[in-house]
């Protein structure tokens, strides 16, 4: 392989089983909504903002921020403000019509809530995504809840088959035999995004070794002799 084929980047994460949440989503973002996305870890949600992002990137208008890779709380403003670049934070230019996306989403300041509906009211945003694990234990502030409404879509996780189609789709069928990508996505708490990452490891450790393909043998030694180990 020239790269390595279970990469996780949201560029790669291919939307497998996410066709009819894509078109929803989609639809919401063309009408003008703000909307929640919630499925547990490994689930799909980064995947289903990379579609959104490749199918709206061409107009320039997205702007996307993981919120689960910092501490503190994102700056809103900062963000819609920087959209331009240097002269664009310079001049305080706020672009029209933008595409919010906010990935992993624990945690929304009054400060934030209170941006976001000024520049969902005045046209800044035309519309906002959220995504988290459980939407009902996620803080958000009152405006954004009510805008937000019925809003939410479930993400469950992909079925047995389904992930057996995106990692072959990667490899191909004789690295892992169909019984052994069940198995790792098994173990990897049918984890979309652990799977692949232990998959990775997998192979690293075998192939490298000189085996042809990974074995029942190499999954016990990998996750440990009971088969409850995720790594």
């Amino acid at each position: 392989y020239g790269s390595n084929p279970f990469s996780t980047s949201l560029v790669d994460f291919e939307p497998f089983g996410l066709d009819k949440m894509i078109e929803e989503l989609s639809y919401r973002i063309e009408s003008g909504s703000i909307v929640f996305v919630e499925g547990r870890a490994g689930s799909g949600k980064s995947s289903l903002l990379g579609s959104i992002i490749t199918r709206f990137r061409g107009k320039g208008k997205v702007i996307y921020f993981d919120c689960g890779a910092i501490e503190k709380d994102v700056n809103i403003g900062q963000l819609m403000r920087e959209r331009y670049g240097f002269f664009g934070k310079l001049l305080n230019i706020i672009p029209k019509d933008m595409i919010l996306l906010l990935d992993n989403v624990q945690y929304l300041s009054k400060k934030n809530s209170d941006r976001i509906k000024y520049y969902f009211d005045n046209g800044f945003i035309k519309s906002a995504v959220f995504t988290g694990e459980v939407y009902k234990r996620i803080k958000l502030p009152r405006g954004i809840t009510e805008r937000i409404g019925s809003r939410v879509i479930a993400l469950k996780p992909l079925s047995d088959d389904l992930a057996v189609e995106a990692i072959k789709a990667r490899i191909g069928s004789k690295l892992m035999a169909t019984e052994i990508i069940m198995k790792v996505y098994k173990l990897s708490g049918k984890n979309m995004k652990k799977c692949l990452e232990n998959c990775s490891r997998l192979c690293e450790k075998y192939i490298k070794s000189s085996e042809d393909s990974i074995s029942e043998s190499n999954i016990k030694e990998f996750f440990g002799g009971k088969h409850g180990t995720m790594v």
